[in-house]
Parts: structure tokens; sequence; C-alpha cells
């Protein structure tokens, strides 16, 4: 397999971390519970449902995406489309102001599933530009450096966003990495930092 290949599969990986970390990890997860959702006697509540809804339409398309994809060759015009869509949702979530709670749920749908259906889609490539060699070394070189897309979105959005508390929240991940976040300890970092990018 041509070397090109694998590595826009690498950068692909690099570059949708940066919405991993900034919408459903940390950035509009803290905005949406701590502004969109401020005052709202069930604001983490909503959220547990924002995040929960789209997973399970993944889980029941991400089946019949994968039918598609297989029998009709259009693996990456649903990749591109579905990138798409996460992209556009997450740059429409812009002008989600305070107690437009609706409207912040459902562009948080559309970009999740949007990105979940296209990480299905890409980690489907895999068997196709790898071999059972080298399959494993390109998988893990992907998620290391996928770190890197996700810490550089964060410090293109700080200047932004900057609080004192979000100071002390992007100290605290260039000190420990994205470790916290990649293991689903994002309620730690919100009680921790609470006015961290509110």
């Amino acid at each position: 397999m041509r070397r090109g290949v694998i590595a826009a599969w690498i950068v692909y990986d690099i570059a949708i971390h940066g919405y991993g970390l900034m919408i459903p990890a940390v950035g509009f997860a803290v905005y949406f519970t701590s502004f969109v959702a401020a005052g709202h006697p069930f604001a983490d509540a909503l959220w547990s449902v924002a995040v929960a809804v789209p997973l399970i339409a993944a889980g029941l398309l991400s089946p019949w995406l994968g039918i598609v994809a297989d029998s009709g060759g259009r693996r990456r015009l649903l990749l591109v489309a579905a990138t798409l869509v996460c992209a556009v949702a997450s740059a429409v979530m812009r002008w989600v102001g305070q107690g437009d709670i609706a409207a912040g749920m459902a562009l948080f749908f559309v970009a999740q599933l949007g990105f979940l259906l296209a990480m299905a889609l890409y980690n489907s490539y895999l068997p196709l530009i790898s071999t059972p060699r080298n399959a494993g070394r390109i998988s893990g070189l992907a998620w290391g450096l996928s770190y890197l897309g996700g810490i550089a979105c964060f410090l293109l959005c700080l200047p932004f966003i900057v609080t004192p508390a979000t100071v002390d929240f992007a100290t605290t991940v260039l000190y420990h990495g994205l470790g916290p976040v990649s293991n689903g300890r994002y309620h730690t970092a919100r009680e921790e930092f609470p006015g961290a990018l509110s």
C-alpha cells in the first residue's frame, strides 16, 4: 500500500480528534451545562441525553451504512458526507446562546452522529490500507499522533476563551496530556474548573 494513503489515513485521525476534545469531551460539554442550560435543574441530565441519543442512533445506522459502503462502492463519498455534516453542525453551534437548550442539543446530535458515522467509515479503511503484520503499527501510530490534533485544536481555541479557570485547565491538559479526556473522566475536569470554557 502506498505510503501517501497511509499518511492520509493517519492525518484524518489527527484532525478529527480536535472535534473529539473541543465538542463532546470538554468545550461544548462545559459550554452547554454551564451557560446554555445554566440554572436548569437538569442541565447535566440533558447533556447526558444529548450524548446518549447519537450513540444509539449510530449503533442502529452503522450496520446499514456498512452495507451501503461495501456493496455500493461509496465508502469515500459517505466518509466525506459524514465529516461535512459534523463540521457544519459544529460551526453552527457558534450561534447557540443561553437558553437555546433544544437548539444546542439538536445541533450536537447532528454533529456527534456525523462524527460517529465518520469514525465507523474511517476505521473500516484500516484492513484496506494495511496487512495483518502492520495493521497494529499503523493504527497505534494514528492513535498516538491523534492526541497532537486535540492539543493543537485546544491551543488554537484558547485565545478566544481565556479566563483564569481556562488557563488552569490548559495547564492541567498540557501537563497530564489528554489521558483524563480519553478515559472519559470529563465531569472531573468540569467540576475542578467550573469556569473553564464558559
